[in-house]
């Protein structure tokens, strides 16, 4: 789902059972996309049945419901435990395109793959069976994560992630990439993931991703590339998507 956020006034306390009320109605109304597996292209969830408006406006204010309660529940709530790791390492691996998470269904299986995030996934090429790399994907690629001091993440041969925490990660982020390749290229841009705000309340979790472009070290925050909510759940251990609540593009 993307759109602009809808001012709906909900209770100001949930039980997680009514949480759970909130996702099968969810999950009721929707369908998936396949895409297809040449170059991994992944599944979309999608509503067929919510073809006006008015309905379309319904499901927003389901997912924006239980991303409501999440962050009204969990917010303050700390990070260092045993489930936030795996969820963290989770997002930075989709963001930088070297994993995907799976969509959450009703059972305790999991559903299909999803789409790549942040257009980081290869695409089918139209001259041929091949796949060409996405222009968002580099060798390398840098993730800011604000709120824990370390985390262990993910071994892939690339892209090469480089990793920055705490609450002087972005500014540290900032300071050494220009640094060490501003210096010689004025024009250089940094380009990254900031995975902020991150709430987690019992088997549910709310995740922001923003991803800047800055140029020069001069002009901080920018809107660069866009961003996007999630709303995760966990089933038998498992963190999976179950909304992507809104996105926008840069």
């Amino acid at each position: 789902m993307a759109g602009t956020p809808t001012a709906v006034a909900f209770p100001s306390t949930v039980l997680p059972d009514s949480l759970d009320r909130l996702r099968r109605a969810y999950l009721a109304r929707s369908a998936f996309e396949d895409l297809g597996t040449r170059c991994r292209m992944g599944a979309l969830r999608i509503f067929p049945r919510d073809t006006t408006e008015a309905a379309r406006d319904t499901v927003q204010r389901l997912a924006e419901a239980m991303e409501w309660q999440v962050v009204l529940h969990g917010a303050g709530e700390p990070l260092d435990t045993a489930v936030a790791g795996p969820l963290l390492q989770m997002v930075v691996a989709w963001e930088t395109g070297s994993d995907r998470p799976r969509w959450d269904v009703e059972g305790e299986r999991p559903g299909p793959e999803a789409v790549a995030a942040g257009l980081t996934g290869e695409v089918p090429d139209p001259r041929g069976p091949g796949c060409l790399p996405s222009p968002m994907q580099t060798d390398t690629m840098t993730v800011v994560i604000p709120a824990v001091r370390d985390l262990a993440l993910p071994q892939a041969a690339r892209p090469r992630v480089r990793a920055y925490f705490g609450p002087d990660g972005q500014r540290q982020a900032r300071d050494e990439f220009f640094a060490r390749v501003g210096a010689k290229v004025p024009s250089a841009e940094l380009a990254y993931a900031l995975v902020a705000p991150v709430v987690i309340w019992q088997e549910w979790a709310v995740v922001g991703v923003r991803r800047p472009v800055e140029p020069g070290g001069v002009r901080l925050d920018e809107p660069g590339r866009g961003g996007a909510a999630y709303l995760f759940h966990r089933v038998a251990g498992s963190w999976r998507l179950l909304a992507i609540v809104r996105s926008w593009g840069g």
